[in-house]
């Protein structure tokens, strides 16, 4: 059964004209959509599981990704609406590797462990969602089988294109969490202090 917060997200971000969702923390919340949306159409992508693994612990084992946001510090996961995305991120970390790094790139129990967590989301999702709904892809086959899955006419021609490149990815949170961290390091401790004066 659908929780009653997670029916009045997928209700709010219907009326408001979104129909498609992707990408973490939305994916973590496929059967929830699905339970909302029994017709939805699922697409699972794949690609080399050992090499999906090393990506996801190297994004979770960096330090500025996403440990140091804004939904999750004082006084703003209080306030909206950081206060709702913490209540997403949160479901998505405390289900994964709490607050604790995944570990490094190099851990093979780490991997192991996501390499498990990846077959047992995709067994899931196949007993699941119902025949002709779900497609599983991988980037390699290109566009086609995205057109024909999604019935439309007006096929994008040519290869994908590639636009979350791991190295650059992870440069460029790098270079935010940098820039944004020594900041909210000074407001979590002083908006106290300051909420008392007055």
């Amino acid at each position: 059964e659908e929780p009653k917060s997670q029916t009045k997200l997928w209700n709010h971000l219907l009326a408001a004209g979104f129909d498609t969702f992707l990408d973490s923390p939305s994916s973590d919340l496929w059967a929830s959509q699905l339970a909302h949306s029994p017709a939805a159409r699922v697409i699972f992508s794949r690609r080399d599981p050992a090499v999906w693994a090393q990506s996801l612990l190297e994004v979770r084992s960096n330090p500025y990704v996403p440990h140091h946001g804004w939904w999750r510090r004082r006084p703003f996961k209080w306030m909206p609406p950081f206060s709702s995305l913490r209540t997403v991120m949160e479901f998505v970390h405390l289900n994964d590797c709490g607050w604790k790094h995944c570990g490094e790139a190099s851990d093979e129990e780490q991997v192991a462990s996501v390499l498990r967590a990846h077959e047992d989301r995709l067994q899931k999702v196949q007993a699941e969602v119902p025949e002709g709904q779900l497609l599983l892809w991988d980037p390699s086959e290109g566009w086609a089988p995205l057109c024909a899955f999604l019935r439309v006419d007006d096929c994008p021609k040519g290869d994908l294109p590639v636009m979350n490149e791991r190295k650059l990815w992870m440069a460029q949170a790098e270079k935010r969490g940098k820039a944004t961290k020594p900041r909210l390091d000074i407001l979590e401790w002083l908006w106290a202090p300051v909420v008392l004066a007055v």
